[in-house]
């Protein structure tokens, strides 16, 4: 897995992943960069429950007014 290979449209969101980036980089302790992967991995899941759901909702209301 290489993030370089990941293209970010924003330049905000760019710039926001390359603090982040570094902040990473900077760690040392080894459970603080495990609680951060998780955190993440967990957020992105919880972002795809809410963007499906929203979805479903449009779904429904387009399906609706037929």
């Amino acid at each position: 897995m290489n993030p370089a290979k990941v293209k970010l449209e924003s330049p905000e969101k760019e710039f926001e992943y390359e603090k982040i980036a570094r902040t990473i980089d900077k760690m040392n302790d080894i459970e603080e960069v495990k609680m951060m992967l998780k955190y993440s991995i967990k957020m992105g899941m919880k972002q795809t429950e809410v963007f499906n759901n929203m979805l479903l909702i449009q779904i429904g209301d387009d399906i609706s007014e037929y």
